[in-house]
């Protein structure tokens, strides 16, 4: 399906990555969301600059969205091998989990895999090359399709797609079912 529109918006900085397309139903916004590097060094970026600015943008899209992409961040405890060690390090920190959850409360998203699969655990999308995670499956679940709230019950499969190899992270997938037209974000 060939968008109405596609649009590579800058958010005013740098860094990061994003392509939004516009469909008649709704907007797909695939982005990449810079982390917080090593050391949180760039924590306060993250969770005031970027994360502030991806939520004004999202907020701005008059029509159902689809947000999709490494978004560097594991929400919760089961979305990470070893949360009482992962607490500390960036993507899992309480400021950028915090930030995550601000995220989808004012942009009105919800996590198209939570809604299937709410207390799923090891099944993540990232895993280090440095220490070898996939062999162990410990890895993190930073990767999402978040779709617009009133969308949720048009969720009609979301996984994550574990045994594609030749990335440190694999894909993740949403089957949206269901006419959005019409309907108010």
């Amino acid at each position: 399906i060939q968008p109405l529109r596609v649009s590579f918006p800058t958010l005013g900085i740098d860094e990061g990555r994003m392509v939004v397309a516009e469909f008649e139903p709704f907007v797909v916004v695939s982005v990449y969301t810079p982390n917080s590097g090593e050391g949180l060094r760039r924590l306060e970026f993250r969770t005031r600059e970027w994360d502030r600015n991806f939520q004004r943008l999202i907020a701005s899209i008059e029509r159902p969205v689809v947000v999709v992409g490494d978004l560097n961040c594991a929400r919760s405890p089961v979305d990470v091998h070893d949360p009482t060690r992962c607490t500390r390090l960036a993507g899992f920190t309480p400021p950028e989990r915090e930030s995550f959850e601000t995220t989808l409360r004012a942009c009105r998203l919800v996590d198209s895999f939570r809604i299937l699969h709410p207390e799923r655990s090891d099944a993540y999308t990232y895993w280090s090359y440095r220490q070898r995670a996939r062999d162990g499956n410990r890895g993190w679940r930073i990767d999402y399709a978040l779709v617009s709230a009133f969308m949720a019950p048009m969720v009609a499969a979301a996984d994550v797609d574990a045994e594609q190899m030749g990335s440190d992270h694999c894909p993740v997938h949403v089957v949206i079912c269901g006419d959005s037209q019409g309907a108010q974000r």
